[in-house]
């Protein structure tokens, strides 16, 4: 598992998307949340727009939230 600045630091570099991540993540919660119960409440397609929207973003540039690992050259 990355931690989220390294997350961060494989779309920045085009490793992968926004989108494959949530994806990756959403099918870890389905595999692991049954017996934890840990989240009762999802916003996965709210989560899916926000993540196809910063995915559309990246190819010009633009997918920039103002931290520091964002703010990286």
């Amino acid at each position: 598992m990355l931690s989220a600045i390294e997350i961060t630091a494989t779309i920045l570099e085009g490793k992968t998307t926004a989108v494959e991540q949530l994806e990756t993540h959403s099918a870890r919660v389905d595999a692991v949340n049954p017996k934890f119960n840990v989240l009762v409440w999802q916003d996965r397609e709210g989560a899916m727009a926000e993540a196809r929207a910063a995915t559309r973003k990246r190819p010009e540039g633009r997918a920039r939230c103002g931290c520091t690992v964002c703010q990286s050259p």
